[in-house]
C-alpha cells in the first residue's frame, strides 16, 4: 500500500516565531524614537549651584546669556564616562537663579538651596519623591547673595557666612534640616580673623572636622581682600582661625571653585578672579590639610563662576565663563591629581561602585517645578531616556532568546508524521523516514529566522551609531551656537578692570576742581564736600577713589585719568563757581546714579567704581 500521511501544515513554531519577529522590529522601531531629541546634558551656564553625594554631582540653574534657567542634572560618579560624553540624568526642572549655592542633609536624601531673589529664600527637593517644595527658611537680608553653604557633616547643620547686601553683613546663617529654619549667630569684627565678605569659596573637610574658606570680596563689594590665607571655622566650638600654611600660596581671588576629596586630606582650588582686573585664571592649587603645605598643578582653561567637585584622585570641572566672557563647553575637564594630567576618560572609584550597588534602584516619580508649579511631561519623560533605551534593548534580548528556544524545543519534541500503511507487511517500508522536503522545510524556517534576528542585530547597532552621531552633532551645535551668542553679547556682564581709564562726570565747564571721595554711597561722597569744592584737585587720604564730579575737563586728577563728560542738562546741573557749595544734592546724586551701571542681579561684578 502507497503509504500516505496528513495534509501538512506550518507548525506552531513558525507561526510564534513569524509573531515575534514582528514585535522585534515593533521594538527596533521604539529605539530612534524614544531615545533621539531628547535632553541628554545641561546647557552650558555660568553659576549654578551644585551639591554632592556619594555617587552623583549635581547642578542645579545658571545663567546664559542673561537668561536665568531651572535646569537640573546629576552626573554620575560610578559610571564611566568620557570628558565629551558625560554621564548625565536629567531631573525635574528647580528655581531658575544664578550664583547660589545648594546642599545635601546628611542622609543624602534632601537638597537645599538657598537664595533670597524671590518671595520664597529656599527650596527643598527630595530625592525619593523628586519633587520640589518651598522652604520655611528666609534669609535674615533680603539682599543677600554672593554667600557660601556648607553642611557640618557631624550635626547636619548648614553654616552660612556672610554674603553680600546693601549694607555690612556681619552674621553666620544656620540651617536646620529637621525644623526647615534659620537662626543666626555673630561673626568676627572687621578687624579680627575672617571679616565678613561674600563670593568667597568654602568646603566642608572631614579630617579636620571644620570648614575651609578662601578669597572673596568685603561684604559690600568694594574691594577684593588683601590677605591670602585660608581661614578655618571649627562649628563644634564656635572658633574661627587662620590656617598656618606653607610654600607658594593662591593669590587672592574671588568666584573661584573649591573642593575636598572624599578623606578630606587635601583641598582644590580652581580658576577664579583675581585682584586689580587681571584676567581670570585655571590655575590648580592643591593643600594637604594635615602639613598646610601648599602644591600647584598643572593649568587648566581660565574659569570663574565653575562647578568642581573630586571623584577619588579626580578633580571635575564644569560650566563658568573664560576671559572672553564666553561660555564654557558642554565637555567635563577632568584633571588626575596624582598624575597631575590632564584626562579625557573619567573612571570609577572602586568604592563609588561598591557604593552604588548599595543604595535603592527606586526612581523619583515625575516632580514639581518651583517656577511651572506643575510637573513637565515632556522633560520627565526625557529623565529616564538611558533607561528606555536600555529596556528596549533587553526586551529585543529576551525575545529573541524565546525564539530560539521555542524552535529548538520544537525540533527537540517534534512528532514523527503519522503513517497508514498499517496493513503492509514490508519492514522497510514501515521504517520509511519523513519525506525530506519537510526536514528540509523546517532548517530553511531556522536558517532563515536567524538570518533576520541577525540583520536586527545590525540594524540596532546602527541605530546606537547613529544616535551617538546625532548627539555628537547636536553638542557641537550648541556650543557654536553658545559662541555666536555671546559673540553678539560680548558685555553683558561687564567687569570692573573693562571700564578703562577711570571716569568721573563734570557738574559744569569751569576748569580746575574736583570732588571726590572714597564710599560707594554718592550721597555720603557729596555731603563730604558740602562746603566749598576744594582747589586744586584732591585724592582721598587712603585707598583709590570711587566715584566723584570734575569741575570742567581736567586731563587728570595726580596720577587717575579723568575723561570729561558733558552731564545731563538741568537746573541741577548749572555751572557752579568754585567758591560757591554744591547746591541741590539730592538732585545732583539723581543726576549722578544715572551714570552708575546697576549690577544685574546675581552678578556682582558690572558696578561701575573706578
Amino acid at each position: 500500500m502507497t503509504p500516505s500521511t496528513y495534509p501538512s501544515h506550518r507548525p506552531p513554531q513558525q507561526s510564534f516565531a513569524s509573531a515575534a519577529l514582528v514585535i522585534l522590529l515593533a521594538l527596533s522601531l521604539l529605539l530612534p524614537s524614544n531615545v533621539q531629541g531628547q535632553a541628554t546634558a545641561p546647557l552650558p551656564v555660568q553659576g549654578p549651584a551644585f551639591a554632592r553625594t556619594n555617587t552623583r554631582l549635581y547642578i542645579l540653574g545658571g545663567t546664559a546669556n542673561n537668561i536665568n534657567y531651572g535646569q537640573f542634572f546629576s552626573l554620575d560618579l560610578a559610571a564611566n564616562w568620557t570628558t565629551n560624553t558625560p554621564a548625565w540624568s536629567q531631573l525635574s526642572d528647580g528655581p531658575q537663579q544664578n550664583i547660589f549655592p545648594a546642599v545635601f542633609s546628611l542622609d543624602q536624601k534632601t537638597m537645599v538651596t538657598f537664595h533670597s531673589g524671590g518671595t520664597t529664600a529656599s527650596y527643598r527637593y527630595s530625592i525619593t519623591s523628586g519633587q520640589w517644595t518651598p522652604s520655611n527658611a528666609q534669609a535674615a537680608y533680603a539682599g543677600l547673595q554672593g554667600v557660601g553653604a556648607v553642611t557640618d557633616q557631624n550635626t547636619g547643620l548648614v553654616y552660612l557666612a556672610g554674603g553680600y547686601t546693601d549694607g555690612t553683613r556681619n552674621s553666620m546663617d544656620i540651617y536646620s534640616f529637621s525644623s526647615d529654619s534659620l537662626s543666626q549667630q555673630p561673626m568676627p569684627a572687621a578687624t579680627t580673623v575672617f571679616a565678613s565678605r561674600s563670593y568667597y569659596a568654602n568646603v566642608w573637610c572631614k579630617s579636620r572636622n571644620s570648614i575651609l574658606y578662601f578669597g572673596g570680596y568685603n561684604a559690600t563689594l568694594q574691594t577684593l581682600l588683601n590677605d591670602n590665607v585660608v581661614t578655618e571655622y571649627v562649628p563644634s566650638t564656635n572658633t574661627f582661625s587662620n590656617m598656618t600654611t606653607s610654600g607658594t600660596a593662591p593669590s587672592m581671588r574671588a568666584d573661584l571653585c573649591m573642593t575636598a576629596n572624599d578623606d578630606g586630606s587635601l583641598v582644590v582650588l580652581y580658576g577664579g578672579r583675581p585682584a586689580n582686573g587681571a584676567p581670570f585664571t585655571g590655575d590648580v592649587y592643591i593643600l594637604n590639610t594635615a602639613t598646610g603645605a601648599w602644591s600647584q598643578g598643572v593649568a587648566g582653561a581660565p574659569r570663574i563662576y565653575a562647578t568642581c567637585t573630586i571623584a577619588g584622585d579626580q578633580l571635575l570641572i564644569w560650566g563658568g565663563i573664560d576671559n572672553n566672557s564666553l561660555l564654557a563647553p558642554a565637555s567635563v575637564m577632568i584633571y588626575n591629581l596624582t598624575s597631575s594630567t590632564w584626562l579625557t576618560q573619567y573612571t570609577p572609584p572602586a568604592s563609588y561602585i561598591a557604593e552604588r550597588a548599595k543604595e535603592s534602584p527606586s526612581v523619583p516619580s515625575p516632580g514639581t517645578s518651583p517656577n511651572s508649579g506643575s510637573g513637565d511631561s515632556s522633560s520627565t519623560s526625557s529623565n529616564h531616556a538611558g533607561a528606555i533605551a536600555g529596556g528596549i534593548v533587553g526586551g529585543i534580548a529576551l525575545v529573541s532568546a524565546g525564539v530560539l528556544l521555542f524552535i529548538f524545543r520544537g525540533r527537540l519534541h517534534r512528532p514523527s508524521l503519522v503513517n497508514t500503511t498499517g496493513d503492509s507487511d514490508d519492514q522497510d517500508e514501515r521504517k520509511m523516514p519523513p519525506p525530506q522536503s519537510a526536514q528540509q522545510q523546517e532548517d530553511e524556517e531556522l536558517q532563515r529566522l536567524r538570518l533576520q534576528l541577525q540583520n536586527q542585530q545590525e540594524q540596532l547597532e546602527l541605530q546606537r551609531r547613529l544616535l551617538q552621531l546625532q548627539q555628537e552633532q547636536q553638542l557641537q551645535q550648541q556650543q557654536q551656537q553658545q559662541q555666536h551668542l555671546a559673540y553678539q553679547q560680548p558685555h553683558q556682564y561687564q567687569d570692573a578692570g573693562y571700564y578703562q581709564p577711570q571716569t568721573y562726570y563734570s557738574t559744569g565747564t569751569n576748569s580746575g576742581s574736583v570732588a571726590a571721595f572714597n564710599t560707594y554711597d554718592a550721597t555720603a561722597g557729596l555731603n563730604a564736600f558740602s562746603t566749598a569744592v576744594p582747589s586744586p584737585p584732591i585724592r582721598p587720604p587712603v585707598g583709590p577713589i570711587h566715584g566723584g564730579y570734575v569741575e570742567g575737563n581736567s586731563s587728570y586728577v595726580e596720577s587717575t585719568p579723568v575723561i570729561y563728560h558733558q552731564p545731563p542738562v538741568g537746573a541741577s546741573m548749572a555751572v557752579i563757581p568754585v567758591t560757591v557749595p554744591p547746591v541741590s544734592l539730592t538732585a545732583k546724586k539723581a543726576d549722578y546714579d544715572n551714570y552708575m551701571e546697576e549690577r544685574p542681579p546675581g552678578n556682582p561684578h558690572a558696578i561701575v567704581t573706578p
